[in-house]
């Protein structure tokens, strides 16, 4: 039902708006120090989308609804979950944040790396969304709305296997 893509598109988009509103606030700039230590650039940063998830529990899901989002949108789109006690949790927290879009550039979905420096959760270095019906992780690769032309002039790809290698090469 394209009116649900629509929805899940707009939360994402409103989400990945959100993350790099975070990321641009003085408090992250240990986290851009880190990001450009990397070799990320303020333009690739920008261009990318790159953001910075809170470590609050719900202040992404809390941002959303005040935009007049649905919770059980939200939710689909895979950026909260519901926990035992019926409440909802940001799936995201404390994570630089990488929006991952589809082949026409609508954001589709995130993977969240952890911050530097911080133990290692249960949850892993890395957390992706989920499946949802506009996002099949296997189905996309990272970046190739921004080079899906030079690939078709170059008749070449090359692979990588992170957001971060692929952010070096495209650099």
């Amino acid at each position: 039902d394209q009116q649900q893509f629509d929805a899940l598109y707009a939360i994402n988009a409103a989400a990945a708006d959100f993350f790099s509103d975070l990321l641009a606030r003085e408090e992250a700039a240990p986290i851009m120090r880190y990001l450009h230590e990397r070799g990320l650039s303020d333009e690739t940063i920008k261009t990318f989308r790159l953001g910075l998830a809170p470590t609050s529990s719900d202040l992404l899901s809390r941002h959303l609804a005040k935009k007049g989002f649905a919770i059980d949108d939200i939710e689909r789109a895979g950026l909260v979950f519901k926990t035992e006690r019926g409440t909802f949790w940001d799936r995201f927290r404390g994570r630089i944040m990488f929006p991952i879009a589809n082949h026409f550039g609508k954001i589709v979905g995130f993977t969240g790396r952890i911050m530097p420096n911080a133990a290692e959760t249960e949850a892993g270095k890395y957390v992706n969304s989920p499946e949802t019906p506009i996002f099949q992780k296997s189905k996309l690769l990272y970046g190739f709305y921004k080079t899906k032309e030079a690939i078709r002039e170059a008749k070449a790809a090359v692979l990588v296997e992170g957001q971060m290698d692929f952010l070096m090469v495209h650099k």
